[in-house]
């Protein structure tokens, strides 16, 4: 796991770096002098926002994975219960559409020098380590709430309400991090 990400990085560097050094729209705006005609703000911007989408995917894949092993356990015994499992399992999924929503932000937003994009790329890690790491604790509690409804069904509420707790650290991340991107100013 740790060489692919080592290596997925190492081409995203190429390629960004690519990208950043053709780009001649006003989303890409490049610094003379000593950092080149490479757009370094954009490097870093992108970096960024690949780091909320890796973040928050690598919480949700682990915390939905976690929970589906659960879920389908639930399911041989009692099929019936679908919908219900299918409601819990999906709770983990929000982390990765935080770090998503986060690195469309960068996407559409105007990078116009390397503070800039520094900026944007520190404030990506808030959004990537709380999906990660909430991600992954929100399928753990989701796996349990399914056994609850394994056995008392008609406690769906109390069952979401648990991995619903979990939820909030990773919207504080999201909302600092949207927050330290400086949008507007």
């Amino acid at each position: 796991m740790k060489r692919m990400f080592i290596l997925s990085s190492i081409f995203a560097l190429f390629t960004v770096a690519g990208y950043a050094q053709d780009a001649t729209t006003a989303l890409a705006v490049t610094e003379p002098g000593i950092w080149g005609s490479v757009n370094w703000g954009l490097v870093f911007a992108v970096f960024g926002a690949s780091l909320a989408t890796f973040g928050g995917g690598y919480g949700s894949s682990i915390g939905v994975g976690v929970a589906g092993e659960v879920g389908n356990a639930v399911l041989t015994e009692d099929g019936k219960k679908f919908g219900q499992v299918l409601l819990l399992q999906a709770l983990p999924m929000t982390q990765g559409i935080y770090g998503l929503v986060y690195a469309l932000l960068v996407i559409f937003t105007p990078i116009v020098d390397l503070t800039h994009g520094l900026q944007i790329f520190f404030a990506a890690f808030p959004v990537a380590i709380s999906g990660a790491i909430s991600g992954i604790w929100q399928g753990k509690v989701s796996a349990a709430g399914m056994q609850l409804i394994a056995r008392r069904p008609k406690q769906l509420a109390q069952a979401m309400l648990l991995p619903a707790m979990v939820e909030t650290f990773a919207i504080f991340g999201f909302l600092v991090s949207f927050l330290l991107m400086g949008i507007g100013r």
